[in-house]
């Protein structure tokens, strides 16, 4: 069934993966018309099976502030995801320490909104050696449509973002002040 983690008007919900844990899902929503809820996936045998679409924040302007940490752990079987849907703001994704994120899906979105919407100030961070995301052949979209602004991806620290391309501010001439940004030249790639 399809997980959601803190549903309308329910603020704080957690949820962790830890010492090898693993949990299999048919998707996934973090924080729909909700805010300030998180999830956890750490420890190098940790695995979050999302088996559907991972959305880290959507619905109305009321979802905020939500979080996906992927600290050494795997979350694999994304087929898309969205870091900030429509109406929502302040969302994160974390991956670090080696963790892995495999999305190959249909999109991949820091920021994704529409006419009359907005997504705003939406981040994702790849750092520390060894920490990817694979977004499988995909095209990773920073800022997409009308209202989707101020985004940001992170890479630093020998993070890899791997087997895709990148657009910035996508699909309406108000996508605007969306960035991509590569801190170090220690390992950091854009594959």
């Amino acid at each position: 069934t399809t997980l959601t983690i803190g549903a309308t008007n329910s603020t704080g919900n957690s949820l962790s993966i830890t010492n090898g844990g693993r949990l299999f899902t048919v998707g996934a929503i973090l924080g729909t018309n909700s805010s300030f809820n998180s999830a956890a996936v750490v420890g190098s045998n940790s695995l979050w099976n999302v088996g559907g679409v991972l959305h880290v924040g959507f619905g109305s302007n009321t979802s905020y502030g939500n979080s996906l940490l992927i600290d050494a752990g795997v979350v694999t079987n994304v087929t898309s995801i969205s870091v900030g849907g429509t109406f929502s703001s302040g969302n994160t994704l974390i991956i670090t320490n080696g963790g892995r994120l495999f999305s190959p899906g249909a999109f991949t979105v820091i920021g994704r909104s529409g006419t009359g919407a907005f997504s705003t100030n939406n981040t994702a961070t790849i750092t520390g050696n060894g920490s990817r995301w694979d977004i499988g052949s995909q095209t990773l979209n920073i800022g997409q449509s009308a209202g989707g602004r101020s985004n940001r991806l992170w890479i630093t620290d020998g993070g890899l973002l791997t087997n895709g391309n990148v657009n910035l501010g996508t699909g309406a001439s108000d996508a605007n002040n969306n960035h991509l940004v590569l801190l170090d030249r220690k390992s950091t790639r854009l594959n």
